[in-house]
């Protein structure tokens, strides 16, 4: 999926267009999730993420994340 307002079923991935990149500058990319009914409270999910660009190494990392149950509204 790629863009604003997606779902992605398990297995499949969010890709994201940054567009040119001066040194030095940045993007910032915010992610709200929902997960499975399933999904307990206090479990941990691992969101692995992968970096890459034209003529530059990519960055591979992972984030881990601890699942809160509490309704926002």
């Amino acid at each position: 999926s790629s863009g604003i307002y997606y779902t992605c079923e398990p297995g499949e991935e969010a890709t994201w267009t940054l567009g040119t990149l001066a040194a030095g500058e940045s993007r910032t990319i915010q992610l709200s999730t929902t997960v499975a009914a399933d999904v307990v409270d206090g479990q941990l999910i691992t969101v692995p993420v992968i970096i890459s660009g034209t003529g530059v190494d990519g960055v591979s990392l992972e984030r881990t994340v601890q699942v809160n149950n509490t309704s926002t509204m």
